[in-house]
């Protein structure tokens, strides 16, 4: 009598976990595919985000340099008179000339580094002694660019004291840092802008030009590597609009 009872063979078996194991690594596959993607648009949008709230910083702070001198101050000092026949005990009881008053404000760069009088400080505390108007600075210190801020600018010695400013990092790993500063009469960008020498004396360039590049920490997954990103920019000062009107540079 023959044994009605049927069964899976051996071959059947390995078959269904081969299958089974195949379904599983297609399946884990797909999966670690699709969280590698994720991770690379999230590494990269965290370089974008880097970048722009970078780039929207040094916008704004260059955005609104300001330099005044002796007459923006209201310093207008009579010129001597040149009539002979002016009455002399007249001229005997005028006033002297007020002093000139010295401004405080500065606009300082080189190729590396930024030094300038702004009114982009924002205070924390309406009991602190500070106000908008600020000086700020940008390097690199330790392959990390740095963005200092003094509390105010109300006195000429307030850029000369270490204790005024905070430090912030802004990017590490940094490569490098260029500014060029356009020059409206000879039409070019300058290396060097300084607002005391005899070149640039009481002026704002018409614009300012950054290129900042650094190595993001953020792995690349595709690669498997970090890149060197570069991001490049010119800003407007605003302050120059109202004294000289637009200007065009490349």
């Amino acid at each position: 009598m023959k044994n009605s009872k049927g069964g899976f063979t051996i071959i059947e078996l390995l078959l269904v976990s081969i299958l089974l194991f195949m379904l599983a690594y297609s399946t884990f596959m797909g999966i670690r595919s699709t969280m590698n993607v994720k991770k690379t648009v999230d590494s990269r949008t965290e370089i974008l985000q880097s970048g722009r709230s970078l780039l929207e910083l040094l916008d704004r702070d260059i955005r609104m340099a300001f330099f005044v001198d002796a007459t923006d101050l209201g310093w207008n000092p009579p010129k001597p008179s040149t009539n002979e026949t002016e009455d002399p005990d007249a001229a005997e009881a005028d006033e002297p000339p007020p002093p000139k008053p010295i401004p405080i404000t500065l606009f300082q760069g080189t190729r590396n580094e930024l030094l300038f009088s702004s009114r982009s400080h924002q205070r924390m505390s309406a009991d602190s002694p500070e106000n908008e108007q600020h000086f700020v600075r940008y390097r690199i210190q330790s392959k990390q660019l740095v963005r200092e801020e003094s509390y105010r600018a109300i006195d000429k010695e307030d850029v000369n004291d270490e204790k005024q400013f905070r430090e912030t990092v802004l990017l590490e790993n940094m490569n490098s840092i260029e500014f060029g500063f356009w020059n409206a009469r000879s039409q070019r960008w300058d290396d060097r802008w300084d607002t005391n020498s005899s070149e640039n004396l009481d002026t704002l360039p018409e614009a300012v030009k950054i290129k900042i590049k650094y190595t993001p920490e953020v792995l690349d997954e595709v690669s498997d590597s970090t890149k060197e990103v570069e991001y490049e920019t010119a800003v407007r000062v605003v302050q120059t609009l109202f004294k000289r009107g637009p200007v065009k540079y490349p």
